[in-house]
């Protein structure tokens, strides 16, 4: 709720100062639990960048492209007037705490974590959602792809009374049926849900990679100025990390 709280103090519109400040914070955080930290420019149609945070494994020998390993993602920037407390400094802030814990015990498969700028887009003509994610699942090359085991992107995870492991309609469906029998086994409230609405899972979906999207679904103040903490559940937020966590720990070498 902290790292929630922080994030959502104003909007961070894509490509704007806000969202570059929002970076920088979650740069901080998770070179302070031990990771390697990158920043990637991501160019935005019509001029200006936002960028995406990636932090890598400590171990210098970690290579995308020969080392199996998973990615957990989630997008910090909001649309224009919504302080995004649900949408999205609710994954972010899971995005988080999940890395401070991995970073006291690793997972048997190493993890990198992105916070993706760009998810929104910017309104007007050149208006192009999934930017961040897009140009991340772009640019991996086709090893990486084949090395990467799963997906699981945190989008909207901070209000309701359930989680809903969410696929794209005609998605692959590992890693969303590993995490709902993982629920059932952690008492965490899930139901699978179809929708044809789209994430940053779908990008990397798009290079054959297995995905999952953890959500609680379109709730009242969306995409509003009402999206501020206090509407936040931290129950929700618990449940979310808990889950993550479990499901990567869940990974071996030869998954």
């Amino acid at each position: 709720m902290a790292h929630l709280r922080k994030l959502a103090e104003s909007p961070r519109p894509t490509g704007s100062a806000a969202e570059a400040r929002a970076a920088a914070y979650l740069e901080k955080e998770l070179a302070s639990y031990g990771y390697r930290v990158e920043r990637q420019p991501v160019p935005l149609p019509g001029g200006g960048e936002s960028a995406n945070v990636i932090a890598l494994p400590s171990d210098p020998d970690f290579d995308p492209a020969e080392d199996r390993h998973l990615l957990t993602g989630a997008h910090y920037d909001t649309v224009a007037g919504s302080p995004g407390a649900n949408d999205n400094a609710s994954g972010v802030a899971v995005l988080l705490e999940v890395a401070r814990a991995l970073g006291t015990r690793p997972a048997k498969l190493p993890v990198v974590l992105v916070a993706f700028g760009a998810e929104e887009g910017r309104a007007g003509p050149h208006h192009q959602s999934l930017g961040g994610s897009q140009h991340y699942a772009r640019g991996m090359s086709p090893e990486e792809a084949r090395h990467l085991a799963a997906m699981i992107n945190l989008d909207m995870v901070g209000r309701g009374d359930a989680l809903l492991p969410t696929l794209r309609i005609n998605m692959k469906r590992g890693v969303h049926q590993r995490m709902l029998g993982i629920a059932g086994r952690l008492g965490v409230p899930a139901k699978e849900h179809l929708t044809p609405q789209v994430s940053d899972s779908v990008p990397f979906a798009s290079r054959g990679v297995e995905t999952a999207w953890l959500w609680t679904g379109v709730e009242p103040s969306y995409h509003s100025p009402l999206d501020t903490p206090e509407k936040i559940t931290p129950e929700t937020l618990d449940w979310a990390g808990r889950l993550t966590l479990a499901t990567i720990r869940s990974f071996d070498v030869n998954d």
